[in-house]
C-alpha cells in the first residue's frame, strides 16, 4: 500500500516510516493534501506539545483538510500526539482547541506516586470492541505521554491502567488511533500495523 506520513514538524517520522517500509509498504512524507487522492492510508504521528502542534497545523493550513479526511472514514492511523490532537482539547494547553474529530479531553496524570511521563511498556485491554484491537487484548505496547484520555464509553476503545484507567486506542473498519507507539513496540507493534493493513485488503 502507499502510505502518506503527515509531516507537520513534530518529529517521530523516521521510526514510523521504518516500520511501514519494514512491512513492505511505501511510505511518503507529505506536508499538504495536494496529492492525497493517490494515497491508500494517511498516517498522523507526533511527539511534543499539544498547543504548538495545533498552531503548526494552523500555520500550514492543515486543520480543515485533516478534519475532512478523518470524517470521510478513509484509511487513517493516528499515533501518540496524533491521537491526542484528534479530540477536543487538553489541559496541557487549555487555550488551544483540538481538531474536534472525536469527543474527549485530555488530563495530566496527577497521582503523586506515578512517574510522569508514563514511559515504558504497559498492557492494553480490548474485549468486545468488534475491531482488530480485540486480537491484542492483554498485549504490551510502548507508551510515552503525560496526558491521558479518560476511559471512554465507546465500544471500539481499548484501555490501559496507569494509576487511572484511560483510553489507549480506538479503531473502526478503516481507522486506527493509538496513544501508544506501535512503531516502537517491537514485534507486537508491527503485528498490529500488519493486522490493520490486512484488514483493509
Amino acid at each position: 500500500m502507499k502510505c502518506a506520513i503527515l509531516d507537520y514538524g513534530t518529529g517521530n517520522l523516521q521510526s514510523v516510516q521504518n516500520a511501514i517500509e519494514h512491512l513492505g509498504h511505501e511510505a511518503l512524507r507529505i506536508n499538504n493534501f495536494d496529492d492525497i487522492s493517490s494515497v491508500d492510508v494517511l498516517i498522523f504521528p507526533g511527539q511534543g506539545a499539544f498547543g504548538p502542534a495545533m498552531n503548526q497545523l494552523a500555520t500550514m493550513d492543515l486543520i480543515r483538510p485533516l478534519q475532512e479526511y478523518v470524517a470521510s472514514k478513509k484509511p487513517f492511523i493516528g499515533i501518540c500526539l496524533g491521537f491526542q490532537l484528534l479530540f477536543n482539547g487538553s489541559s496541557e494547553s487549555e487555550k488551544d482547541a483540538g481538531l474536534n474529530c472525536l469527543e474527549g479531553y485530555f488530563n495530566r496524570f496527577s497521582e503523586k506516586e506515578l512517574s510522569i511521563p508514563h514511559m515504558g511498556w504497559n498492557t492494553i485491554h480490548a474485549t468486545n470492541t468488534n475491531t482488530i484491537l480485540d486480537e491484542f487484548n492483554n498485549e504490551r505496547f510502548y507508551f510515552v505521554h503525560s496526558y491521558f484520555l479518560p476511559e471512554s464509553n465507546e465500544r471500539n476503545a481499548a484501555t490501559t491502567n496507569y494509576g487511572v484507567t484511560f483510553t489507549s486506542a480506538m479503531a473502526n473498519k478503516t481507522q486506527l488511533i493509538t496513544q501508544f507507539h506501535p512503531e516502537k513496540s517491537g514485534d507486537v507493534g508491527l503485528r498490529l500495523l500488519k493486522t490493520y493493513f490486512n484488514s483493509l485488503s
